[in-house]
């Protein structure tokens, strides 16, 4: 098992209904990359799920990688933190995910927004080095805090994407209040697969 992906079995799908909605937001695309899962398409048994373990998300993230296309190197916040996600991954076939660390001397680049008013890094690959590759699953832990990017294959791509925090009992998230990735490991060790 690595510190960047884990694949899980087991775990209610994030989107209700997914075999309608997948091709709604690959027409989506055409215009829009990056844009947010709307309350009424989250499966309520994912979000019980997320409950039976104290956690919580703030919005959930539509992400196309067109084909054959390599995204930027980036990371999922505005610092350089543990930042575990539950990714789902729609069509895709032969992407992978790339992880990397900073070379020696680097510093890290101001934060910018993304399309969907959050906050990431945007990082020049030639200050970094590549630490772990290997395809995202259906679902698969993965850590977003760092530096990482897709290369895709021949296929559009969709990405379902949950940031996950600490419920506090009010339901809130706070980007100061999330599990490690290592926490999430524990905790969703019994929808570990075999594989990993």
């Amino acid at each position: 098992m690595n510190n960047f992906c884990i694949d899980l079995t087991g775990i209610p799908e994030v989107v209700v209904n997914s075999d309608h909605m997948v091709p709604i937001f690959f027409e989506q695309f055409q215009t829009q990359a990056h844009l947010h899962l709307e309350p009424e398409h989250i499966n309520p048994e994912f979000v019980y799920f997320l409950k039976q373990h104290r956690l919580t998300y703030p919005e959930i993230d539509v992400i196309n990688v067109r084909p054959n296309q390599h995204t930027f190197v980036h990371s999922d916040n505005d610092f350089l933190d543990d930042m575990p996600k539950l990714n789902w991954i729609y069509g895709g076939k032969a992407s992978v995910m790339n992880w990397y660390e900073m070379r020696p001397g680097t510093t890290v680049p101001e934060p910018e927004r993304n399309a969907v008013n959050g906050y990431r890094i945007r990082w020049d690959h030639r200050k970094l080095r590549r630490v772990h590759s290997q395809p995202v699953q259906f679902p698969s832990l993965v850590q977003t805090g760092v530096p990482h990017n897709i290369f895709n294959g021949a296929e559009n791509r969709c990405c379902v994407s949950v940031p996950l925090g600490w419920d506090r009992g009010n339901g809130q998230y706070s980007k100061f209040q999330r599990p490690t990735f290592q926490e999430c490991a524990v905790m969703f060790k019994e929808y570990i697969g075999a594989d990993n």
